[in-house]
């Protein structure tokens, strides 16, 4: 998912480097539950750790676990297991975002500057999404965009207007959800569907 900012005094906005709170602000509550949600538990974890059975705190438990034969044959396992999958990991994870990122560019300075529509070639036959953004302030729909290379993507794309108190147009939240693959399986059970009608 591709989430841009875009700020501009009039439509088509252009996007720019973002300076405005609002992108932060709608990440802020999920960034602070999962983190509430992390750390809490972690930290409850260690002090416990510290606590023996009679609810003394101590180094007891860390000593018992030192002192297990077991524990050294299981911590040079799990390094082991660290030296190969973590290189794995990170050679796909960096195979999967080059093959798949939607706008690929190599720096943000590409893309300042530039109408978002006329970077990504966006395409929504049909629909003036500008016009409908300056009467509703949002607009939700699906959109064609074109990766770097010349790959043609369909996304699920919202748009939402943040203006001044005056009514001027301060930015534009953008959030683009590639849902190709989900398209193209309901494309395949509508096939599926028609041939097996057909069959009947």
């Amino acid at each position: 998912m591709a989430v841009g900012a875009r700020r501009a005094a009039s439509f088509p906005a252009a996007i720019v480097r973002s300076e405005a709170a609002l992108p932060l602000g709608l990440l802020a509550p999920t960034v602070i539950f999962l983190s509430l949600l992390i750390l809490v538990p972690i930290a409850q974890a260690v002090l416990l750790s510290f606590q023996a059975a009679d609810g003394t705190f101590g180094l007891d438990a860390y000593k018992t676990m030192f002192n297990d034969t077991a524990f050294a044959e299981s911590f040079r396992n799990t390094i082991l297991l660290l030296i190969a999958i973590v290189p794995i990991q990170m050679v796909l994870a960096l195979a999967m975002a080059s093959a798949n990122g939607q706008q690929s560019f190599k720096t943000a300075d590409e893309a300042v500057g530039k109408v978002s529509h006329a970077l990504l070639q966006s395409s929504a036959p049909g629909t003036d999404i500008d016009a409908l953004l300056r009467s509703l302030d949002r607009w939700q729909g699906d959109v064609t965009h074109t990766r770097r290379d010349g790959t043609r993507i369909l996304v699920e794309s919202s748009h939402v207007v943040h203006r001044a108190e005056n009514g001027d147009v301060l930015g534009i939240l953008e959030i683009n959800r590639d849902i190709t693959d989900r398209q193209r399986m309901i494309d395949e059970l509508g096939r599926n569907a028609v041939d097996l009608a057909a069959a009947d």
